[in-house]
C-alpha cells in the first residue's frame, strides 16, 4: 500500500520528503539557539540576544507555513491513492470471476481505506518526519558534546525495542477489527434491507437484539485494539522519561568539570526532551503502522485479480448427469442438449430448482455432480462464456440515472432506437413524453411498478441483442394482454433462449422447441 501511495503522484511525494527534511532541520535549529541566547543573557550581550531571538521567531513561523503547506500537500496524496486503490478495486470486481459480496466491497473501499490512511500513510509520514527532527536534534546536541549523545542514543536504542513487544498483538487486534466491522456491516445489510417487514411483525426487539450483538463485538474489537496501542504507549514513555531527565542530568555534571556552557544545560534538556517525544511519536506510528500489516496484506491480495479471459460464443450448451446440493437436498437435472438459435422452456413448480440451473449456466453456484459443456461453432469445447450471456433474473437491476440511462445502459448510440423498442414492450404509455424518459431513479426508488420494471429489463434487452439469454420469468408482473403480445416476439429473436416459465397455457408452452421439466423432490425427468 505504501507503492500505491506513492505513486499516487511522484513529483508530490518528492516535493513531502524535501519539505520534510526542511521543516524538521529548521525546528531543531530554533531550539537549539535556546543555549547561545541563554550565554548572551548571563553575559550581559544584550544586541545579540535579541538578534537570536529575532531569528528564532523566523525560524519558527516559516516552520509553521512549512507544516500547513506539507498537511494539505499529504491530504491530498493520500486521496488520490485512495481514489487509485478504488478504482483498482471496481476494475478488479468487474473483471474477475469471482462473486464478491456487497458489503465486503463497501468495507474495504470505505472503513479498511480510513484504516489504511490513518493508522498506516499518515503513521508513516509521522514516523518519517518525527525520526529527521529526532536526527537533526541529535545533531545539535552533538555540538555541546559527545556524551550527549551517546546517553540519548542509547536510550533511543532500548526505546527501539519496546515496539517489538506488541507488534503481533496489535497486529492481529487491528485484524479482529476488520472482520468485525465486515461483519457488522454485513449483518446491517441483511436485516435493514427487510425493514418493512420487520415492522408488519413488530420485531423491533429481535432487530435490536441480532444487530446489538453484532455491534459489541465490533466495539469490543476496537476497544482491545485501542488497549494493545494504550499498553504500548505506555512502555514507550516510561524510556523516553529516563531520557528526559538522563540527558540534562549529564549535561549537568559536565558544565562543573567544565566541558560545556551552562547554557547547554538547559538547551540539553529541551532537546533531549525533543529527541524522546520525537522518538516516542515514532514509536507508536510505528506500531501503529505495523499493526495494518495483515489488513495490508489482504488489501492488497484483493487486487491481484486474474481478468476474466474472454470466449467464443456457445453456439451448444450440453448439461450431463447434473446435480446441485443445497444444504443436504440433492437435486437432480435431466439431460439436456440445446443447440443455437433453440426456445427452451424452463418448467415446473415453485421451489424445483429452475433458477438454480440458470446460475448453474452462469456460473455463480457450481455443480455437486455432472458437467456443463460448451461448444463453439466449430464443435470445440470452451469455458464458459457467461458473461456474453444476456441474463434477466425475478429481480432485475434499476441502476442511478434516468429512465433512457437504464433503457440504454448509459450508450447515447441507442437513443435512436428507443422509441420503436418502447412500444414493442408497451412502454410508450408509460413514457408517452420524452421528459418522461428524463426522469431520474435509484435502485432504491419506489415508484416505478414490478410491471414497469420488467418492461425496462425486456426493452433493455431488446437493444443489445446477445447471442444466447436467460430468463426468469420476465413476464411474471405483466397483465395478460402485455404477456400475449411480448412472449411471441422473444420467441421470434434469433437468439438461443433459456425461458424460465411458471403457469403458462399449453399454447404459450407449444411455441417453444424444447421444454425442461422440473418436478419437486430429489429427480427430475423430462
Amino acid at each position: 500500500m505504501l507503492k500505491l501511495w506513492l505513486k499516487a503522484n511522484r513529483p508530490r511525494a518528492f516535493a513531502l520528503a524535501a519539505i520534510s527534511v526542511v521543516f524538521q532541520a529548521m525546528s531543531a535549529y530554533s531550539l537549539y539557539l535556546i543555549s547561545p541566547q541563554l550565554n548572551s543573557l548571563i553575559g550581559g550581550n544584550f544586541a545579540w540576544l535579541l538578534r537570536l531571538a529575532l531569528l528564532k521567531l523566523a525560524l519558527d513561523l516559516s516552520g509553521n507555513l512549512l507544516l500547513a503547506v506539507n498537511s494539505y500537500l499529504f491530504s491530498q496524496q493520500s486521496q488520490e491513492a485512495i481514489d487509485s486503490y478504488r478504482q483498482k478495486r471496481l476494475r478488479g470486481c468487474y473483471e474477475g470471476d469471482e462473486q464478491w459480496k456487497p458489503a465486503d466491497v463497501q468495507n474495504d473501499l470505505v472503513n479498511n481505506l480510513q484504516v489504511i490512511n490513518q493508522d498506516y500513510w499518515q503513521s508513516i509520514f509521522y514516523f518519517v518526519n518525527n525520526v529527521l527532527y529526532a536526527f537533526f536534534v541529535s545533531v545539535a546536541i552533538l555540538s555541546f558534546n559527545w556524551q550527549l549523545v551517546l546517553c540519548a542514543w542509547v536510550i533511543a536504542l532500548v526505546a527501539l525495542f519496546v515496539p517489538k513487544l506488541f507488534e503481533e498483538k496489535s497486529s492481529t487486534a487491528t485484524e479482529s477489527a476488520a472482520l468485525c466491522n465486515q461483519k457488522y456491516l454485513q449483518a446491517l445489510e441483511q436485516w435493514l434491507s427487510a425493514i418493512e417487514e420487520l415492522r408488519r411483525f413488530s420485531l423491533k426487539k429481535i432487530l435490536c437484539q441480532k444487530l446489538g450483538q453484532d455491534s459489541r463485538q465490533l466495539e469490543d474489537a476496537r476497544v482491545s485494539r485501542q488497549g494493545c496501542l494504550s499498553v504500548a504507549g505506555f512502555a514507550q514513555e516510561v524510556v523516553d522519561d529516563l531520557g528526559i531527565v538522563g540527558v540534562p542530568f549529564l549535561a549537568g555534571l559536565l558544565y562543573f568539570k567544565g566541558q560545556v556552557a551552562f547554557g547547554a544545560i538547559i538547551a540539553a534538556g529541551y532537546l533531549a526532551n525533543g529527541v524522546f517525544s520525537s522518538l516516542q511519536e515514532a514509536f507508536s506510528a510505528y506500531i501503529s503502522a505495523k499493526s495494518t500489516t495483515k489488513l495490508n496484506e489482504a488489501m492488497l491480495g484483493k487486487l491481484k485479480v486474474q481478468p476474466s479471459l474472454r470466449t467464443e460464443e456457445a453456439q451448444t450448451i450440453i448439461g450431463r448427469g447434473l446435480e446441485l446440493n443445497f444444504g443436504g437436498q440433492v437435486l437432480k437435472y435431466p439431460d439436456f442438449t440445446i443447440k443455437a438459435g433453440e426456445k427452451v422452456l424452463i418448467a415446473g413448480p415453485s421451489g424445483c430448482g429452475k433458477s438454480s440451473l440458470l446460475k448453474l449456466l452462469l456460473g455463480q453456484v457450481k455443480p455437486s455432480q455432472g458437467s456443463l459443456t460448451f461448444l463453439n461453432s466449430q464443435g470445440k469445447e470452451i469455458p464458459n462464456p457467461a458473461r456474453s450471456f444476456e441474463y434477466l433474473p425475478q429481480e432485475g437491476w434499476i441502476f442511478p440515472g434516468t429512465i433512457a440511462d437504464n433503457l440504454t445502459m448509459y450508450d447515447s448510440k441507442k437513443q435512436g432506437e428507443l422509441a420503436e423498442v418502447l412500444k414493442k414492450v408497451g412502454l410508450e404509455r408509460d413514457f408517452p413524453k420524452a421528459a418522461d424518459l428524463d426522469r431520474e431513479v435509484s435502485p432504491r426508488q419506489a415508484d416505478l411498478s414490478g410491471g414497469q420494471k420488467q418492461k425496462i429489463f425486456l426493452a433493455r434487452s431488446l437493444l443489445y441483442a446477445k447471442k444466447v439469454s436467460l430468463m426468469d420469468e420476465p413476464l411474471s408482473a405483466l397483465d395478460h394482454d402485455s404477456r400475449q403480445k411480448i412472449l411471441p416476439l422473444l420467441l421470434k429473436r434469433p437468439q438461443t433462449l433459456l425461458f424460465v416459465g411458471h403457469n403458462l397455457t399449453a399454447d404459450e408452452r407449444r411455441q417453444f422447441d424444447q421444454v425442461i421439466s422440473l418436478k419437486e423432490g430429489e429427480d427430475f425427468a423430462n
